[in-house]
């Protein structure tokens, strides 16, 4: 048994402080070191049974830490980079030799170049056209398996006529459209163009402009039956692509 004011044993934020009282050193070093000796071993196995977990306290705090200063790997690939899907608008570039001009068409259209090269007969202003089909239509057409028989449906076309005269713009409307209206001044390819509606056998949509040296009229026109039909906005993709140049 010691005596409770011999030594004085806390610990206080994981530390361990002894203190030791001085009437423990007296005038017989043989009895105070058979004092000190036991509380000196009192005092290792406290030391011993509680630094275990002081240690694997600190180890896993520094664990801890490692692992809180490990960056997260990120993808750096954009999204859809490998997998993006195409736009089914995307356009395609028909370029025109004899004319000097070319046009951009949508995905799902086909462009039907028979009668651009044509001889053209004497006084005769057609020079030659450049059809644009829906790809459906085409193909059952040139299969002989169009559903309509020999009453093939509307399409975009790009016609071009000689015009030694330097005729205005405003006759050929009048000599190449049934039923025109609304016609109103635009620009195409940096030329002064029109555009109207008309009525035909196919109500239609149509731009008409001079080439840049003023002897040639070109006509896009685009028949429909349905006036929501989706291919009267590829016939507007056409007419804001058209540029002169090859």
């Amino acid at each position: 048994m010691f005596p409770a004011a011999l030594i004085s044993l806390a610990g206080r934020d994981g530390h361990h402080s002894f203190t030791f009282h001085p009437y423990i050193f007296n005038a017989n070093p043989v009895k105070s070191m058979n004092r000190i000796f036991p509380l000196g071993l009192l005092a290792l196995l406290v030391i011993g049974c509680s630094s275990p977990t002081s240690t694997v306290s600190t180890q896993t705090v520094k664990e801890a830490e490692t692992s809180a200063s490990t960056p997260i790997a990120q993808s750096t690939a954009s999204p859809n980079s490998d997998g993006r899907k195409q736009n089914p608008q995307s356009q395609n570039v028909y370029p025109s030799a004899k004319f000097g001009f070319w046009f951009e068409y949508p995905n799902g259209y086909t462009v039907d170049n028979s009668n651009e090269n044509r001889q053209p007969k004497p006084d005769e202003t057609w020079q030659g056209t450049i059809e644009i089909w829906k790809s459906a239509d085409y193909e059952a057409i040139q299969a002989k398996k169009f559903e309509g028989g020999t009453e093939f449906p509307p399409n975009i076309s790009i016609t071009v006529h000689s015009n030694p005269d330097r005729l205005p713009l405003s006759h050929w409307k009048g000599s190449l459209s049934v039923g025109s209206s609304d016609a109103r001044a635009i620009t195409v390819a940096g030329q002064d163009a029109i555009a109207y509606t008309a009525d035909g056998l196919y109500a239609s949509d149509s731009v008409l402009l001079l080439s840049p040296d003023g002897q040639g009229v070109i006509h896009l026109s685009r028949g429909y039956i349905d006036p929501s039909d989706p291919s009267r906005q590829a016939f507007q993709q056409i007419v804001s692509s058209f540029s002169f140049g090859n």
